[in-house]
């Protein structure tokens, strides 16, 4: 469960508590493509959104660029849950073409 956040004091003028919480996620995100080789449907509820759409787009609207293109060149090696190992659930159908 993620930790209960506190607006108090981080609220700036002209800033809605919703976009500032958007922009937290996003750099939790940012964070999580940058350190880790997680695909989008595991760092979509870390980073607390429910699914990977709604981050795709506040990604791209507040970074500028779509999550795609902000993880480095040569991304660190996935990990890969036991329970979905093998299912190619997190790396699409470049990973299902290879397997075939």
């Amino acid at each position: 469960m993620p930790p209960i956040i506190s607006l108090t004091g981080r609220r700036r003028p002209g800033h809605s508590p919703h976009r500032w919480l958007q922009k937290e996620r996003v750099r939790r995100a940012q964070e999580l493509l940058e350190t880790t080789g997680l695909c989008l449907e595991q760092i979509a509820p870390q980073a607390g959104f429910s699914v990977p759409q709604p981050l795709r787009l506040h990604f791209k609207r507040i970074v500028g660029t779509p999550p795609s293109a902000y993880r480095a060149p040569s991304p660190l090696p996935t990990t890969e849950p036991d329970s979905v190992k093998g299912l190619g659930l997190c790396y699409g159908w470049l990973r299902l073409a290879v397997e075939k």
